[in-house]
């Protein structure tokens, strides 16, 4: 045998060596970089992303089936995709979201201590006493089991899992094919808003600025850097996907929520931006004290003012595309 096959015969040899001693692992979840809005990692010792043998050896005699790993011990149960856990569910009353809510808690004062956080809920039905309330929070998303007002199972899951099939995994009887192949904007449709949250007064106050003239000259409204015309590629390139997403209506196909802006971006089906809602509430006399009659006087080329009125009182400013 050659000198140069000796050699990599022993190059081989020890790479394999190597890797039987500290384990070759195509994808650990480090401590140091784990981030989440659950204590999974303090509490249970390992996060999201963790491959199947990482978490099978955490878990306390854990049973498994299929994609599942289920520990009647810790009351947990694992759900994992190409063999990585992409969402937990739990009725362990130490395990938290956002260090504040856990299992037993009140949903109501949950909704209470987390104002910043936008929760929708959905039932199956009116009379039902089981309900499941949704958000999204820092990339990740959570659902609340919640009966009689009170949160029993927390379901914590990687992002991009479409709500609808989260629900299903915390309740069987309604992961119909029907229901499966709601998208999340249908199941929007269909939920309640318990806490999604707009600063009117922050708005109200960058509306009634000096300043507020000028952003419409530059086809913007405040706190929203989106001129009319804006492509959703860029918009999604830029500020990442929406939080929110709502039916439009007339011209606009969809309006995005983003929490950052405080308004509804509306695109149309050529995905261009042709509308801004930004929701306000300020008396019709103050508006036109500071501004005038700006709706019926400014010239914005293109673009046009509409003010939506309720009772003496303005709701929305809205920025569009002429028609």
């Amino acid at each position: 045998m050659s000198s140069y096959k000796i050699f990599l015969s022993y190059l081989i040899f020890v790479v394999l060596l190597f890797g039987i001693i500290v384990g070759v692992k195509t994808k650990e979840v480090q401590k140091s970089e784990y981030k989440s809005v659950g204590n999974e990692y303090s509490l249970l010792n390992f996060g999201l992303g963790e491959r199947y043998q990482e978490v099978f050896k955490v878990m306390k005699d854990p049973d498994s089936k299929d994609d599942v790993l289920d520990d009647s011990k810790q009351k947990l149960r694992v759900h994992f995709t190409g063999g990585e856990a992409d969402y937990l569910i739990t009725s362990n009353k130490k395990f938290k979201i956002s260090k504040t809510i856990n299992v037993g808690d009140d949903l109501q004062k949950a909704i209470d201590n987390n104002l910043e956080l936008d929760m929708f809920e959905y039932k199956a039905d009116e009379e039902a006493t089981t309900s499941y309330v949704y958000m999204i929070v820092k990339k990740q998303s959570v659902v609340f089991e919640v009966e009689e007002g009170k949160i029993t199972k927390i379901l914590l899951a990687e992002e991009e899992i479409p709500i609808v099939e989260l629900i299903g995994a915390l309740d069987e009887d309604l992961a119909t094919d029907d229901f499966l192949e709601l998208t999340d904007e249908e199941l929007l449709k269909t939920s309640s808003m318990l806490s999604f949250r707009i600063d009117y007064g922050e708005n109200s106050r960058k509306v009634l600025s000096d300043q507020f003239p000028q952003y419409l000259d530059a086809g913007l409204l405040p706190e929203t850097p989106l001129p009319i015309g804006y492509s959703e590629k860029n918009l999604f390139r830029k500020h990442g996907e929406p939080v929110y997403i709502f039916e439009g209506k007339g011209e606009v196909e969809f309006f995005y929520y983003y929490k950052a802006f405080n308004s509804f971006v509306g695109y149309n089906e050529d995905k261009r931006l042709v509308e801004i809602k930004f929701p306000v509430n300020i008396s019709e006399a103050e508006f036109e004290k500071i501004h005038g009659d700006l709706e019926n006087n400014l010239d914005l080329g293109d673009n046009e003012l509409k003010l939506t009125k309720e009772n003496g009182t303005i709701t929305e400013i809205i920025l569009k595309e002429k028609e």
